[in-house]
């Protein structure tokens, strides 16, 4: 299976992470820090929605999988910067502090890393062995 195929397999499943959010409140692929759950919906809502119209044109659903996930992981990192900060505050008054990041975070953080890895490797602008 070459990257383009894993990059839509990755977005046909949004209905599946849509489906164990809201059952289990397991949240691997959306990390925004402070939000409301709604907008967790509205997110993978457009993770399936967007791509499904671009299924004819590889290169610009590459172009949104590098997009999605780049905002992906810069929304986790800030989000662990957010607890480290929590951290060092709370250890600073004496406080128990929190955890930095929880297997969830580390979890989304290797999944987004992956697919922007695809989208980047896959994208038939760089790759022109692979177009999808």
């Amino acid at each position: 299976m070459n990257s383009a195929a894993l990059i839509k397999l990755y977005y046909w499943l949004s209905p599946v992470f849509i489906l164990l959010y809201g059952l289990t409140g397991l949240d691997i692929r959306v990390t925004i820090p402070g939000a409301n759950p709604g907008w967790h919906y509205v997110y993978l809502g457009v993770c399936f929605l967007l791509p499904s119209f671009l299924i004819k044109r590889p290169t610009a659903r590459s172009l949104f999988a590098l997009g999605e996930c780049s905002l992906n992981i810069f929304l986790l990192l800030y989000g662990f910067l957010n607890n480290y900060f929590q951290q060092l505050d709370a250890l600073s008054n004496g406080l128990e502090a929190p955890s930095i990041a929880s297997p969830t975070d580390i979890l989304h953080f290797a999944l987004a890393a992956g697919v922007l890895a695809l989208g980047f490797y896959g994208n038939p602008l760089v790759n022109q062995k692979d177009r999808g």
